[in-house]
């Protein structure tokens, strides 16, 4: 037998092999079904707040789940990686895949099945506080990094949870505003991720986001649910929603919805969904399908053959820590090098400054920007990371806090470090359900509610009261925020006239007091958040004023930066701004800092910046007096180790924008073209997201899409396409490294409609990948582009179309830097 013929056998036996398996599995998952009685079919669709129900009859046990999309934070300890736009900005599935193996497999070892995550939504609003936790602006790049961390996940035999689905992209009055967009624009930006997921990745469940679309709730619409994703994607997993509950039941039960998280008798899908059923409004068929998705992921977790699937599996091991470190150096962008002012030469290098209010700031802390949070064993910030690869004895660090910024009001500002008193209230109750001491009133509940032992839809306020003893005389500015209710301000009294309110639902969510104060005389600060709609949120700040202090701090400042052979400013925002459940006002740079950065500047022209930040600012600014600006974004547990690391050389930096950074909020298209108010987000500025909108109307962004610097220098020879379809053009071309250094290089094709029959983008990307290619050597890459890069979403065809025509295919550096083009002619075809 010949060898093709040998293979061709081999390929129909394995599919063959398949195919039994799945027969067995549907007859295991229809016989369980039989046995299950009304009520037990009914409470598997009702979920639970810390798990998914199980049958304790049928010795089905309870599966356990947890957050989030940058692993799995159930319980502290666990390896935090990076934020989800350190991993767009690595644009290498290979090494997303490997921190999802690393998710499942800490997952395992948790013994919890389900991880909510990733989380996939377009980076359309660069205001939307979730920025910070996806991936990217474009919808291709956006699909193979979701299906490279599902694969990495469901690889250990656990499920992924595929989130927000779809258009979740504000945060401000998330439960209840509406997405209103057009069928190409969805089918074009918003759903291929999550559409590659299930086609490429067998997703296992897929969760609803909290807003609705086109005036509905996704967990109520059969378009969204049934016949998009399940019908037309063929997924066979279960859909469940955020954690608000279904908002309907008959409803939502034909739409397709299968799971209300966090569940409960008295959810939509409990008692009131098993009432419907035995009054006939819900028949036993669309129960029977939602409970045979449900017991096919079981199955695919392994419960129902009662696996202990924990076996073997480990938890923030080296090796994991490894991952973490090479996954935030691949997505740390260099986006300024003046005159090759880096690496830094650590050799030569006998004192660097280091300063700023992010650079020995840790971000891996529970709670610290919602449901993504992570809390790891140790956090190397950067300041660590410079010290551990300089030596001590080079480095200097100087605190900025006393300059004036704002900051956390925190224990240490209480006499003897006594913090908050809080006490937590629910509903019917005059007394405090619990009583406890915080050392910093900095919370993002959520949809949940301050303690585990608190009823999530019972817990009505909180009071919090501390002694602030202030360190010198002056103005002292607070700072209040609220979120999902009212926060009222009291001073020494729990009664009166407020100091100041912040009440969100009229536009104040954050608001500020100032108070005259004197040193040592202690304020009592009281505080009264009063829970409303919406997710639960209350921060306190505080402001130092400007006195001799602050005084005498710029003086020391200066002094370092004159002596220093170099400074690093480490800056940008945090979690108080990146965050689930609100949005930011502005894309401002805080003042203070860009007043420090410039001041640092003029007196040390080896001024380098570190950004910690998940979404973008304006900094126009200062960018222009510094000699070098590097993006760190939220760079997880090994951080600080991967920005010395580039920094000082040991590391070539390969990190692209995974979006557009508009130079000001004006020129975002989501604010030039959409339009929102409370209860609504008009997505009118239609296909022109991120390098769509400013490719093509020529607007001059402040860091292009798929822009980033390299210590070497690449070439590209010899491109070559040829048509090997009526619509499949494949390709190569020769990307040799013309530098001194090893490095890697993203190769980068987009395609251009020479004459499209309707509106297009000016291009669009459509194939990438980033190539390791040492120093003086070539490597050869070949690319193939198959219908899909050629298609649009055609509305009188409710399918993707291929227009007969000429294309341009163009070789790109980032989305403005095309290196080489060539034109090819192809044939009409519609899916």
């Amino acid at each position: 037998m010949k060898i093709v013929e040998k293979r061709w056998y081999a390929c129909l036996l394995l599919i063959v092999a398949v195919c039994m398996q799945a027969q067995d599995r549907e007859k295991k998952i229809e016989a369980l079904l039989s046995a299950l009685t009304v009520e037990e079919k009914v409470s598997l669709c009702s979920g639970g707040f810390s798990c998914f129900k199980g049958i304790p009859r049928l010795n089905i046990p309870d599966v356990g789940w947890c957050d989030g999309p940058r692993g799995p934070n159930g319980r502290a300890g666990a390896t935090a990686f990076p934020s989800g736009i350190l991993f767009g900005a690595t644009w290498n599935p290979e090494i997303v895949e490997r921190a999802g193996n690393v998710m499942g497999e800490e997952l395992r070892a948790m013994k919890r099945s389900i991880l909510l995550g990733p989380a996939c939504n377009i980076l359309r609003d660069p205001l939307c506080g979730r920025f910070f936790e996806y991936y990217t602006e474009d919808p291709y790049l956006n699909s193979a990094l979701t299906v490279a961390q599902v694969k990495g996940i469901q690889s250990q035999g656990v499920a992924a949870c595929l989130k927000h689905y779809a258009c979740n992209n504000r945060e401000n009055n998330r439960n209840y505003y509406m997405s209103v967009i057009d069928d190409r624009t969805m089918h074009e930006i918003y759903l291929p991720a999550f559409k590659e997921a299930v086609k490429d990745a067998d997703v296992q469940t897929v969760m609803t986001s909290a807003n609705g679309m086109n005036y509905e709730f996704v967990s109520d619409s059969r378009k969204m649910q049934t016949d998009i994703l399940k019908n037309r994607w063929g997924f066979q997993g279960f859909i469940m929603t955020d954690w608000l509950q279904t908002r309907s039941t008959e409803k939502a039960a034909f739409a397709g919805l299968d799971v209300s998280m966090p569940g409960g008798d008295a959810c939509g899908f409990g008692t009131a969904l098993l009432n419907a059923v035995k009054a006939r409004r819900v028949s036993m068929d669309v129960i029977d399908d939602k409970v045979r998705r449900i017991l096919r992921v079981y199955d695919y977790i392994g419960i129902l053959d009662r696996e202990d699937r924990s076996a073997g599996a480990t938890i923030s091991t080296p090796e994991h820590h490894r991952t973490a470190l090479e996954i935030a150096e691949q997505g740390i962008v260099l986006l300024k090098n003046e005159k090759n002012a880096l690496p830094m030469n650590a050799q030569k290098l006998k004192n660097v400054l280091v300063i700023g209010p992010n650079a020995d700031k840790r971000f891996c802390l529970g709670g610290m920007g919602g449901s993504s949070w992570m809390e790891s064993t140790y956090e190397v910030t950067v300041l660590q990371g410079i010290k551990r690869l300089l030596g001590e004895n080079k480095v200097s660090y100087i605190s900025s806090d006393e300059l004036g910024d704002f900051r956390p009001l925190s224990a240490e500002m209480s006499p003897d470090g006594a913090g908050f008193t809080a006490q937590y209230f629910v509903r019917d109750s005059k007394h405090p359900i619990l009583t406890r001491t915080e050392q910093a009133v900095d919370f993002m509940w959520e949809m949940k509610s301050p303690d585990a032992s608190i009823q999530a839809d019972k817990f009505r306020e909180a009071r919090f009261e501390m002694k602030f003893v202030p360190p010198v005389d002056g103005k002292y500015t607070f700072r209040f925020t609220a979120g999902g209710g009212i926060a009222y301000v009291y001073n020494n009294e729990w009664a009166g006239a407020p100091v100041t309110i912040a009440h969100p639902g009229k536009g104040e969510g954050t608001v500020s007091a100032s108070l005259d104060l004197k040193k040592g005389v202690m304020l009592r600060l009281c505080l009264i958040y009063k829970k409303d709609k919406g997710d639960a949120a209350v921060r306190v700040e505080w402001q130092s004023p400007q006195t001799e202090l602050a005084a005498r701090q710029w003086k020391q400042i200066e002094r370092a930066a004159r002596k220093a052979d170099a400074v690093v400013f480490v800056g940008g925002i945090d979690h108080s701004l990146d965050t689930e459940g609100r949005d930011r006002l502005s894309l401002t740079f805080p003042q203070l800092q860009e007043t420090l950065i410039n001041r640092l500047a003029k007196l040390n022209k080896h001024t380098h910046v570190v950004l910690i930040n998940g979404s973008p600012l304006e900094i126009g600014g200062w960018l222009p007096n510094v000699v070098s600006l590097t993006e760190a974004w939220y760079p997880g547990m090994e951080g600080g180790t991967a920005v010395a690391n580039i920094l000082f050389g040991k590391t070539n930096p390969s990190g692209r924008m995974p979006f557009t950074w508009p130079k000001k909020l004006e020129d975002a298209p989501s604010y030039k073209f959409g339009y929102q108010d409370n209860d609504n987000v008009l997505y009118t500025e239609g296909l022109k997201v991120g390098y769509r909108y400013f490719d093509t109307a020529q607007v001059e962004p402040e860091f292009t899409f798929g822009y980033g610097l390299s210590y070497t220098t690449f070439d590209y020879r010899n491109l070559h396409l040829r048509k090997t379809g009526a619509t499949i053009v494949s390709g190569s071309v020769e990307v040799h490294n013309t530098g001194s250094r090893d490095g890697s290089e993203l190769v980068q094709v987009y395609v251009k409609p020479l004459r499209p029959s309707v509106e297009r983008p000016q291009h669009e990307l459509k194939w990438f990948k980033k190539v390791f290619v040492p120093a003086g050597k070539s490597v050869r890459v070949e690319f193939e582009l198959d219908k899909g890069a050629f298609s649009y979403y055609d509305v009188r065809l409710g399918n993707w179309r291929v227009d007969a025509g000429e294309y341009e295919i163009e070789l790109c550096r980032d989305s403005r830097n095309v290196i080489k083009s060539s034109r090819m002619v192809l044939d009409s075809e519609s899916n």
